[in-house]
C-alpha cells in the first residue's frame, strides 16, 4: 500500500511538472490576445484566430500634441529607447534596448503623452503570387 502512495505521489508530481513546464502564456492587452509559445510572442487575430509573430523590439507611437515630443525625448533617453522612423502621419517607431518588451510598453503606455501606442507585428502581404511576410517597419522605408 506504501508503494502505491508514493507511485501515486510520483506520479502526481510528475504531472504538475509537465503542466508548468508547458512554454506558453497568454496575455491580453488593449483587446488583443497574446501568447508566448517557445520563447516567441505572437497576437492571434480576433476574427480568423491566426497567429502573427511580434517585433519584441519596437512599438509604434503617435503623439497626443506634437507639443510632447520634448517629453518623449526624455522618455526615452531614461529608458535607452531610440527612435528609428518618423513618417508625416505622426506615428513613430521606437526600438527598446532594453529585452523587457511588456515591461516597457506598459511603461510608455502609462506614460499618457500618446494617442496611440501599438505593438508591431509581422503580417502576410496577400497581394501577388507568393505570401511573403512583412513587418510595420518595412513600410517605412
Amino acid at each position: 500500500m506504501k508503494n502505491v502512495f508514493y507511485f501515486f505521489l510520483i506520479y502526481l508530481f510528475s504531472f504538475q511538472i509537465f503542466l508548468f513546464s508547458q512554454d506558453t502564456t497568454n496575455i491580453v492587452l488593449d483587446g488583443k490576445k497574446y501568447i508566448k509559445e517557445n520563447n516567441k510572442w505572437y497576437v492571434e487575430d480576433n476574427s480568423t484566430k491566426q497567429k502573427f509573430l511580434v517585433n519584441t523590439n519596437s512599438i509604434t507611437v503617435k503623439l497626443k500634441d506634437t507639443l510632447e515630443i520634448n517629453k518623449l525625448y526624455e522618455l526615452n533617453t531614461r529608458n535607452k529607447v531610440k527612435i528609428v522612423n518618423k513618417n508625416i502621419l505622426g506615428f513613430i517607431d521606437l526600438e527598446f534596448t532594453n529585452k523587457n518588451f511588456f515591461e516597457n510598453y506598459n511603461l510608455y503606455k502609462q506614460s499618457n503623452i500618446f494617442d496611440v501606442i501599438e505593438i508591431n507585428s509581422y503580417g502576410i502581404l496577400l497581394s501577388g503570387t507568393k505570401r511573403s511576410f512583412l513587418s510595420s517597419t518595412v513600410l517605412f522605408k
